[in-house]
């Protein structure tokens, strides 16, 4: 079989309905040739052939952000699989229920074997459309036998049902680009793209750069809802493509297209794989188009949602006080009643955050009375900033409506600018200042007593920490103060060019810097330029992860925790917080960071820099070195899948040496241009013996230190962990104790030797004893033991009827083929010596890891 698409499909796609193909379709002449449903957000219509428009309304001026819909059914697997491929609306079918609406809802349904005669597989697809908020929820069908005709049609086999559903969708903003796309997981869109399985986002739209105008879809509901199905698969790309194709979709050869850059018409496509249905049985997809602004909640009993501005900005021609602007702005609910019932005594209460408080004479509950089918309950509040916090700020409204106790709550996040002032802790610090300033003089822009700080900066020419005597938009720096210090920025100014990135020039080496935003960026938004000639991709702005492949930087930022030290974000969800500082390595010359303004924020991000798999091989473990008034506590090594002993991109370069502080670092010079200092170093997970180099450092000779390995349970029992001092090869086992003790000695440093031994056959334990006469005295024995791996030993002697006499135990472990010798002195437990005769000597070895 074929593909059954008419002209009129096509035809309805470019906007010419041919009149044959509307003949052909069983509507009533009475129907309208288009219907509409539209609340205070967004307005939905369908066309008579049923085709989906959707328009942004909340604005005096209506903005079309869906400009056509194409919808495919594939039936038994399409052509390749013996069936086909049917295209909703088409002449091949008919229309059982014309688009109409009912009690708020556009509903339609659509028959493929709607002709006499037709020996087409009896399956028809029901569209329900309603709206949540600023959202309109697309509701399919499926359906195997059409029991609503007349007579019945019923299924008479098993089928299967394929659903793909394409969007000609556009910005917004009229006149703009229909990308850059932003993925609820972190994702950045601009041209053709296939994401199948976990990869599919929960949501996704574009924005401008103010972060208010919105279009894009939600595709996993959160909270989830019960029986949802997930997409399989989700395309993005030129409308021409996606909106003529059947089914498979053929991406474009390179350079393909960019809708971010250029004014091509993009599209997305959400595919659902063909799932069987058995005779009489229907099945039911939902997804969700519109502002994608609001946070909504679309689970029973009813739809709501929770809209306000994205941000609010900072404006420097405001009074000081009164600077975080718009002040007051609106807080809007709403609750959507898509229920056969009317809904008695809606409410909503809400609650603030730090930093926000209710306009003089708001009320923090306020009541809608009755909200009747298809109708919706609406909610505002004028909400002023305090000026008081900053930050990304939760906004928390919860709902209640009868019957019943019905109730659910929505929280709304909310970007408050950076203020140029902020309290700093006592000590050390890594720190940044997200303003211009006009005297960049530290002791001036900071407003503090050059006697109360320090401000250093990493030289990487030189490698040295050196005084600052500039501070510098987007530049990183080490702050220490005395005791904590409230700092107020004198003459600071936002950086206002957010039209295009901020460009921060590296050299080779680490260097430290921070967002010169007063807003979070998200780290995998960033993008890196090689100005180098002889670079291939010179002028070309990559991606972290493409910069990271070319070799330009290393994939990893860290930051300092007061109390942790180092803490490394490989992340691509990692935000650059304003105020705070962090390390990054070029490995050329030439290179830039180009930071984005702040934008194009959705939810939670889980993807990161390297992918990799796991298993029950994988273990890591942290290692922990601390001395007076300091701490180093963010190295890693074990091994993993996927990984090998030597560097790849889960091993992880430290930054320079934290000034003042103890240090522990993997050490790799064999690792040729990769030889380093390492905070992560993991190996493969291939059962072999693991070693790892340790050098444990202090700021002053001879301090004492404590190097720690908490997490030691971690590691399977079939590896044994040894930890070897280098310069008196003193060798411990690590699962008898989880810390030891050392002194830096002259040099301020200790090395270390971490050996993880598989056991497993030849290193599972065996002992080897004898027993002799000891001394003078024949009643005096030597009970000699010898094990194969580290073990404690326990000796017991018995008489010869049995009974135990005497217990004897080492108290510590011995090491591997070490012979330790116990004497027992011929007496019992008591004391009291014994008549001599024949005993039994019962020696019982464990190992660490309870052989």
């Amino acid at each position: 079989m074929g593909w059954n698409r008419p002209m009129g499909y096509l035809s309805r796609y470019v906007g010419l309905v041919a009149l044959s193909v509307i003949s052909l379709c069983a509507i009533p002449m009475s129907a309208s040739a288009q219907v509409t449903i539209q609340n205070s957000q967004v307005k939905a219509s369908m066309d008579i052939l049923g085709g989906l428009t959707v328009q942004d309304v909340h604005s005096t001026t209506a903005v079309t952000i869906l400009k056509a819909t194409a919808i495919t059914l594939r039936v038994d697997g399409g052509p390749a699989g013996g069936g086909s491929d049917y295209a909703f609306g088409s002449a091949v079918g008919t229309f059982t229920l014309a688009p109409s609406v009912s009690s708020g809802h556009i509903l339609a349904r659509w028959s493929i074997n709607g002709i006499t005669g037709s020996n087409l597989p009896p399956i028809e697809l029901a569209l329900d459309i309603s709206l949540v908020g600023d959202m309109v929820a697309i509701k399919f069908t499926t359906i195997n036998g059409i029991p609503d005709v007349v007579p019945a049609v019923p299924g008479t086999a098993s089928h299967s049902v394929g659903i793909k559903f394409a969007q000609n969708f556009s910005s917004a903003v009229v006149g703009a680009n229909d990308g850059p796309v932003y993925l609820s997981n972190g994702g950045r869109i601009t041209g053709d793209t296939t994401l199948t399985g976990s990869l599919i986002p929960d949501s996704w739209r574009n924005t401008d750069a103010t972060l208010e105008f919105t279009a894009g879809g939600a595709l996993r509901p959160t909270p989830g809802i019960v029986g949802f199905i997930n997409p399989d698969l989700l395309i993005f790309g030129s409308a021409a493509s996606l909106m003529a194709e059947v089914w498979d979709h053929t991406s474009p050869a390179p350079p393909g297209i960019d809708f971010a850059a250029n004014a091509t018409d993009a599209a997305a496509a959400v595919f659902w794989n063909p799932r069987p249905l058995v005779p009489g049985e229907q099945r039911d997809f939902m997804t969700y188009f519109g502002r994608q602004h609001a946070t909504q909640s679309y689970s029973d009993p009813w739809g709501a949602s929770v809209d306000t501005l994205a941000r609010l900005i900072y404006d420097v021609s405001k009074p000081v006080g009164n600077r975080i602007q718009p002040n007051p702005f609106a807080v809007n609910a709403t609750v959507t009643n898509n229920r056969g019932i009317t809904l008695t005594n809606v409410t909503a209460v809400i609650s603030l955050p730090s930093g926000l408080a209710l306009a003089t004479g708001e009320t923090s509950s306020k009541n809608a009375g009755s909200v009747n089918p298809g109708a919706e309950g609406k909610f505002s509040w004028n909400v002023v900033p305090t000026n008081t916090s900053s930050g990304r700020q939760t906004i928390s409204v919860s709902f209640s409506a009868g019957p019943g106790t019905q109730g659910k709550v929505i929280t709304r996040q909310i970007d408050i600018p950076s203020l140029p002032s902020l309290t700093v802790a006592g000590g050390l610090s890594m720190f940044s200042v997200p303003y211009i300033l006009d005297d960049g003089t530290p002791s001036v822009a900071l407003g503090l007593n050059p006697s109360d700080f320090n401000l250093l900066a990493w030289n990487n020419l030189l490698n040295v920490y050196e005084a600052v005597s500039r501070i510098q938009l987007g530049k990183g720096y080490w702050l220490q103060v005395t005791t904590g210090k409230t700092i107020n920025l004198q003459g600071a100014h936002p950086y206002t060019q957010l039209s295009a990135p901020f460009e921060l020039k590296l050299t080779r080496g680490w260097q430290q810097f921070g967002t010169p935003f007063l807003f979070d960026v998200r780290w995998g938004d960033v993008l890196v330029v090689s100005s180098n000639g002889s670079d291939p991709n010179s002028l070309t702005p990559l991606t972290i992860d493409q910069a990271v492949q070319a070799g330009l930087i290393l994939p990893t930022i860290y930051r300092y925790v007061q109390g942790i030290g180092y803490v490394f974000d490989q992340d691509l969800s990692t935000e650059l917080v304003p105020f705070q500082a962090y390390w990054v390595r070029s490995l050329q010359d030439n290179v830039s960071l180009l930071i984005p303004p702040p934008g194009g924020r959705s939810a939670k991000v889980n993807r990161s820099v390297v992918n990799s798999t796991s298993s029950t091989n994988d273990w890591t473990i942290r290692l922990i070195a601390s001395g007076k008034g300091s701490v180093d506590g963010g190295n890693i090594l074990g091994v993993k899948t996927g990984s090998n002993d030597g560097y790849d991109l889960k091993d992880f370069q430290k930054p320079p040496a934290i000034s003042g502080s103890v240090g522990l670092t993997f050490v790799r010079p064999e690792w040729g241009s990769r030889a380093a200092g390492y905070a992560q170093d993991i190996q493969a997970a291939n059962g072999g013996r693991k070693v790892w180099n340790v050098v444990v450092t202090s700021p002053t000779p001879n301090a004492d230190v404590t190097v720690s390995w908490p997490e030691i349970a971690r590691v399977p029992r079939n590896y044994e962990l040894t930890i070897t001092d280098i310069a008196s090869g003193t060798k411990s086992l690590m699962r008898q104790s989880t810390n030891m003790r050392v002194n830096t000695g002259s040099n301020a440093s200790r090395a270390f030797q971490i050996v993880a031994e598989p056991r497993s056959g030849a290193s599972s334990l065996f002992i080897r004893g004898s027993v002799s006469a000891s001394g003078s005295r024949a009643q005096v024995a030597r009970i000699s033991v010898t094990g194969s791996v580290e073990a404690t030993y326990t000796i017991k002697i018995r008489s010869s009827a049995g009974t135990v006499v005497r217990n004897l135990t080492s108290g510590r472990a011995a090491t591997a083929n070490t012979e330790v010798s116990y004497l027992w002195d011929g007496k019992d437990n008591r004391g009291t010596s014994l008549p001599s005769g024949i005993y039994q000597v019962v020696v019982t070895g464990t190992t660490p890891d309870g052989q």
